[in-house]
């Protein structure tokens, strides 16, 4: 099994996102995505738990956002993703 940090990174390089939609909303994906954001780049949680999670607060740093959005519709997170394709 690989590590899909790993993978990102291999597969990035050092390239950055300006956008990570995050649909597991747990420890384990924000502690992933937060450092793969660019300057002023915006992580969208899309699955937000009665839960407790915690990141290093300097990764936020140069302007980047935590948002969060849920009780959508399956059918628009599928819209969503499709936009997201077509550039």
């Amino acid at each position: 099994e690989q590590d899909v940090t790993e993978v990102i990174k291999d597969t990035m390089a050092d390239k950055r996102f300006a956008a990570i939609f995050d649909s597991v909303g747990s420890q384990d994906t924000l502690a992933l995505g937060i450092p793969l954001l660019e300057e002023a780049g915006t992580y969208e949680n899309l699955a937000v738990h009665n839960t407790q999670v915690s990141f290093n607060a300097s990764l936020m740093g140069s302007e980047r956002t935590i948002t969060s959005s849920s009780n959508a519709y399956y059918s628009v997170l599928v819209e969503a993703f499709e936009l997201l394709n077509t550039g």
